[in-house]
């Protein structure tokens, strides 16, 4: 649970600039708070000197404590983004609302775009203020949160001895199977094209095995690029 609400802080501290590409998905309008990915699933990786694109959906939790107990029985009014420290060097992050101020219960997106030409591990920390209605009137309450974060890798630099990782079948028309993956610890995976871009992001919840349906791919040569905390790796297949 503090997860997902740091998580869906984040969303709205992390939409600072002008209006987003982006709409917000109509499907979570009915969830209490939260946000999507959150710190669990994180940022999709991004690739050194290749244009780097993700959205977020969030709602913002209506009632204060869920935020802190100690503001249980409090409204949240709005949150007021002051700073988002640790973003890679050439990406911007923006709103869906030209203010990025967002009321206690709404629903938004935001979305990071850029370039980065520096490889490295990016930690991510937002500040901002909640507007608490309470009964001694409005009060503002300053907060720092943590948990995202965006790896910036190599394309094609592989960091892990990958020999054991086995993708079939390979050509694939539809489904393919990954298997190897728990000798890793592998957290999250990309599906790339030939030109570095992330054209998918595989959630990995059983590290025995990945199964992938890439029927809706066009026929080429693509790139699954596995990340883990020792380093990244990228094994190559073809789509018929």
């Amino acid at each position: 649970m503090k997860k997902l609400i740091l998580s869906t802080l984040f969303c709205i501290a992390g939409t600072v600039a002008a209006t987003a590409q982006c709409t917000p998905g109509a499907n979570f309008a009915d969830s209490t708070f939260g946000v999507w990915p959150d710190t669990v699933q994180n940022f999709p990786m991004a690739t050194q000197n290749v244009a780097y694109s993700t959205d977020l959906n969030f709602k913002v939790p209506s009632d204060a404590g869920d935020i802190d107990p100690l503001y249980t029985g409090a409204t949240i009014v709005s949150f007021v983004v002051n700073s988002v420290v640790g973003l890679p060097p050439g990406m911007s992050h923006t709103c869906n609302i030209s203010n990025c101020s967002y009321l206690g219960g709404a629903n938004g997106c935001a979305q990071i775009t850029g370039t980065c030409a520096t490889p490295g591990t990016y930690n991510i920390t937002i500040n901002l203020t909640a507007a608490l209605s309470t009964i001694l009137g409005t009060i503002n309450v300053p907060q720092a949160f943590t948990g995202y974060k965006i790896i910036v890798g190599s394309l094609g630099q592989i960091t892990i001895d990958a020999s054991n990782i086995e993708i079939f079948p390979n050509p694939v028309s539809d489904d393919m199977t990954i298997r190897g993956l728990e000798e890793y610890n592998v957290e999250t995976a990309n599906i790339l094209n030939t030109a570095g871009q992330i054209i998918r992001t595989l959630s990995v919840e059983d590290l025995n095995q990945l199964e992938l349906n890439v029927s809706n791919l066009n026929a080429g040569i693509y790139m699954l690029q596995l990340n883990s905390e020792n380093g990244t790796f990228v094994k190559r297949f073809i789509k018929q």
